[in-house]
């Protein structure tokens, strides 16, 4: 064996260790979102600045959040207004619906991705492992 094979053995040995201890960081962390209640809506206050965080289009986002919800919507000023009354730990669940359905990578679990369309297809790209996945449609 060459002297580059016994480094390359060693690096991937300890990048297993890492990976078994769970020591990789997320390099992403998703704001909290910050919701309250008008009348009979719900505002979302941070839309804008999570699909900033998540490299998403807020519109996207808020057609997920407001299909997941059955109600219509309205944006303003990056905050979505939902008809309805929704309590935030509803809120909480849609939006780690989003983020494990067009957010993380499904090889290697990060959150560096983006969504291409290709012949009317859509992918999840993941720019750290670079794996391709469809995603659907909303």
């Amino acid at each position: 064996m060459s002297t580059s094979s016994d480094e390359y053995l060693k690096l991937l040995s300890r990048v297993e260790d890492v990976l078994a201890k769970g020591e990789l960081k997320e390099r992403i962390t998703i704001p909290e979102l910050r919701a309250f209640r008008i009348g009979m809506r719900t505002v979302i206050r941070n839309l804008g600045e999570i699909a900033k965080t998540l490299n998403r289009d807020p519109k996207h986002l808020a057609l997920f959040f407001a299909k997941s919800l059955a109600t219509s919507f309205a944006m303003r000023e990056g905050a979505l207004i939902l008809k309805g009354v929704f309590q935030r730990s509803q809120l909480n669940g849609i939006l780690q619906r989003y983020v494990e359905s067009y957010v993380r990578c499904p090889v290697c679990k990060r959150l560096d991705t983006h969504i291409v369309k290709e012949e009317g297809f859509y992918f999840l790209l993941c720019d750290v492992c670079g794996a391709k996945s469809s995603v659907r449609k909303l």
